[in-house]
């Protein structure tokens, strides 16, 4: 639930770029975590491997005329709470014996009932405003379109 709600305000608060990029420091942020927290240490050749996909991320980051401290928040909770998400769920899935489809069966409704709280704060309900979700076309060609 926390990582779909931070990976949209990202979204919101950030470039398309900026966003697109920084979900790829989750694999990095990943091997991180399982170093500190859990002593799973990714043999010395994958680690390296790692570094230019870092160091990219930097350059990338460098250059977005968009940055700015909220979205850079954002973004990076997003990618912390996505990759324990990660870790987590592997872990679940390996507990339970499942295959991720039976895992994101059992997940998914109790997603979906602990952020409906949360969407009256973070969407747009107000009738008059331009922005609003009510002002979004709805017909059929949108909603194949996505």
């Amino acid at each position: 639930m926390g990582f779909v709600l931070l990976t949209n305000l990202s979204l919101q608060y950030n470039s398309v770029g900026f966003y697109q990029i920084m979900k790829v420091m989750t694999t990095p942020m990943i091997v991180l975590i399982e170093a500190v927290l859990y002593k799973k240490f990714l043999e010395r050749k994958l680690r390296f491997a790692l570094l230019p996909i870092c160091l990219g991320v930097i350059l990338t980051a460098s250059t977005d005329f968009r940055l700015n401290l909220t979205g850079t928040i954002f973004a990076i909770s997003s990618v912390v709470v996505t990759s324990f998400y990660q870790i987590w769920s592997g872990a679940l899935q390996k507990g339970l014996d499942a295959d991720a489809l039976q895992l994101q069966t059992y997940n998914a409704p109790l997603s979906a009932l602990f952020i409906m709280p949360l969407l009256p704060v973070f969407d747009n309900y107000m009738v008059k405003d331009p922005n609003a979700i009510w002002s979004f076309p709805f017909n059929p060609l949108n909603s194949v379109r996505g």
